[in-house]
């Protein structure tokens, strides 16, 4: 096993940001904003980052949980909606358990969780790059304009805290809400993907739906007042003073739940008779393609857009565009110059550009046969990683020490725990050997962010809690005499109360000794066997009497699950017997609150297994703390675990002066250094 591809790549692989994306829906729904969406964070995967999208479970035929195209998908039930917005009633618990173990969360607005996700990356610390999408625009109405109102002050508060907030193009990013983010905004031309149709395809789809060779103006989208569709069947009576028999196609979703502009536009639609064409949502690429390339002119009245895709990918199939003179919707025909630009709700000027480009298409081809150049999908990836790089490194300092591990009420984790991450090198490979549930292997990942940690335990459930737990570092089942990795691997190793579990401590501690490179250090520690009375009562009490240690159930104390005890010689031979020079050696914990451990492990940590512990508890004082200044606010009902915790406090802070002749300490904590290699 020592050489094994799985163990080889779990050690040397770099370690590559992790992105958490965040949006209502996800591929494969179709938008325009979910296709860039879906782009951005699969051409992110594809360059090595380890991407994550959290969405709506809008559609039940969809998995819950899936890889799509290297992308991990997690997918949260739906309660309803209200307006354009979905009831996610488990979201929030789905969104701060991600953004705890990610490097940057990328949120795709316009989202009404926008504030939710805000909140939860800075409380873990964590940068947040918002690619806004496109302000909402409502249409009239006084719920409608209170929606549109609210969304506005939601998604202003998120910028205003974002690292990052990206837009689709200079021009939208500085007449839109976008604005409000000043030197943090940035423009990042979008991904378009879109393949032109295969020869002959577009002369099919014209011979199909019955056109021939009629002047064919296409349009499309979600039939929304936004969209300007009114505008474009209002101009078409005009436009076909000027050719007669122009045909209007249709290609999009005229349904749309949150919004009767169709049903309002019917007569209209009705006055066109068979000169509109209506192909319906068309999700087939080629047919789309082929749409794009039968018309001989594509046109999008919107009122509002940031960044139309139809737009590049009606010039990729070589059809010339007339669009609105708006911010973001112009900057397709700013950039490439194949088409016309004309005011909104104006039909009488958008009647007279479509019939001017009618007249002469080929005036724009070779405009049009430029303009895939201005959207390389490769170079807008390339961008992302780039920001995402940028503001990952940006990531909110690692918490102090006491940050991690001071709301602990067991005063020799605080102290073992605190030796033990002071110790620990600032980069480099590390091994937690016997990591257990893994707490101090996630506090080292919270204060050693450049360190690459690997833990590994015999048992393989307490592996499985481990990353229940939240704990984010590579983790595997083996026994830590037997380890799973070539030799000298590791930069240092921590064991930690493992030894005294062991049948045959050496051996363990010569294959740790095995697995550090020459010159790394081994950090230890061992609970010790002359315990004070106050930590353990009834053992302390056994053993004056010559009677044997209670070893299970809850009053086992200091002797739960232990073969034996330590005392420093004892450990120091141990040590050197297996191959290691002890450099340090330090006794911990003199004194503690009464019933110590009976109190945090006989009862406490059980009562939380069996999820009888507040959350507000576990965040205060569980060993999973993100150590940032919201896991220690005070709530209603942790009055009486504060006591505990002051009570814990005063023991710790009486151990940093131990008495010179004192001889009753909980645990044992050794420094050991395998020897550095002889020339």
């Amino acid at each position: 096993m020592a050489g094994s591809p799985l163990v080889e790549a779990i050690v040397a692989a770099p370690l590559a940001p992790r992105i958490l994306t965040v949006l209502t829906f996800y591929a494969p729904h179709w938008t325009g904003l979910t296709v860039f969406a879906c782009r951005i964070a699969e051409g992110l995967a594809a360059t090595g980052a380890e991407v994550t999208v959290l969405c709506s479970h809008h559609d039940r035929s969809t998995p819950r949980r899936e890889v799509r195209h290297g992308v991990r998908v997690e997918r949260i039930p739906t309660a309803g909606r209200v307006s354009r917005t979905l009831l996610m009633p488990t979201f929030p618990a789905a969104l701060d358990r991600l953004v705890r173990d990610h490097d940057v969360v990328h949120l795709h607005s316009p989202m009404a969780e926008a504030g939710l996700v805000r909140r939860a990356c800075r409380r873990h610390g964590v940068p947040l790059v918002v690619t806004h999408q496109g302000d909402v625009v409502m249409p009239d109405g006084p719920l409608n304009r209170a929606v549109q109102q609210a969304m506005r002050r939601v998604l202003v508060r998120t910028f205003a805290t974002a690292d990052r907030v990206v837009t689709h193009n200079e021009d939208y990013a500085a007449r839109s809400w976008v604005a409000t983010a000043g030197d943090r905004a940035r423009a990042i031309t979008p991904p378009v993907v879109f393949d032109p149709p295969a020869d002959g395809a577009a002369d099919d789809l014209r011979t199909e739906l019955g056109l021939g060779s009629a002047p064919v103006v296409a349009f499309a989208g979600r039939w929304v007042e936004e969209k300007g569709f009114d505008t474009l069947l209002r101009a078409a009576p005009v436009v076909l003073g000027a050719h007669p028999d122009a045909r209007f196609a249709f290609a999009g979703e005229r349904d749309v739940s949150y919004e009767d502009f169709a049903v309002r536009c019917q007569p209209l639609v009705d006055a066109l008779g068979d000169r509109f064409v209506d192909l319906g949502l068309v999700l087939d690429p080629a047919r789309l393609a082929a749409f794009y390339a039968m018309a001989d002119v594509f046109v999008l009245p919107s009122r509002s857009d940031c960044f139309a895709a139809v737009q590049v990918e009606a010039l990729r199939c070589g059809t010339p565009l007339v669009a609105t003179d708006i911010a973001g919707g112009r900057s397709v025909v700013a950039t490439t110059g194949a088409g016309l630009l004309v005011a909104p709700d104006d039909p009488a000027a958008l009647a007279a550009a479509i019939a001017e480009v009618l007249d002469d298409p080929a005036r724009f081809a070779p405009a049009v046969a430029a303009a895939p150049q201005h959207y390389r999908p490769d170079l807008a990836v390339a961008a992302y990683r780039a920001l995402v790089d940028e503001v990952a490194e940006r990531r909110a300092p690692a918490p102090g020490v006491d940050a991690l591990v001071g709301g602990d009420l067991d005063p020799a984790y605080r102290r073992r725990a605190r030796w033990l991450l002071a110790r620990l090198p600032t980069t480099g490979r590390v091994l937690d050997a016997g990591t257990g549930l893994g707490s101090l292997l996630h506090a080292a990942q919270q204060l050693r962010p450049d360190l690459s940690i690997v833990g590994v335990d015999r048992s393989l459930e307490r592996v499985g809690d481990a990353r229940l737990a939240g704990v984010a570092a590579p983790l595997a089942g083996a026994d830590v005499a037997v380890l799973p990795f070539p030799d000298a691997t590791f930069d240092a190793v921590v064991c930690s109360e493992v030894l005294e579990h062991l049948d045959d401590p050496v051996t363990a501690l010569r294959e740790l000794r095995r697995v550090l490179r020459p010159g790394g250090d081994l950090l230890v520690t061992v609970p010790h066997a002359d315990f004070p009375a106050a930590w353990d009562p009834l053992n302390r009490a056994l053993g004056a009497l010559g009677v044997p240690p209670v070893r299970r159930g809850p009053l086992a104390g200091a002797w739960t699950d232990h073969q034996r005890l330590y005392r420093p010689a004892e450990l120091v031979e141990q040590l050197r017997d297996a191959g290691l020079e002890v450099e340090a050696i330090e006794e911990q914990a003199h004194r503690c609150p009464p019933f110590t451990h009976l109190a945090v492990y006989g009862i406490a940590r059980p009562l939380a297994g069996a999820g009888l512990v507040p959350a507000s508890w576990q965040a205060r004082a569980g060993r999973y703390r993100d150590g940032h200044p919201s896991a220690r606010r005070r709530s209603p009902g942790v009055q009486l675990l504060s006591l505990a915790q002051r009570a814990v406090d005063g023991a710790d802070r009486a151990n940093d002066h131990v008495p010179a002749d004192a001889t009753r300490f909980i645990g044992i904590a050794a420094a050991a250094r395998r020897p550095a290699a002889r020339p």
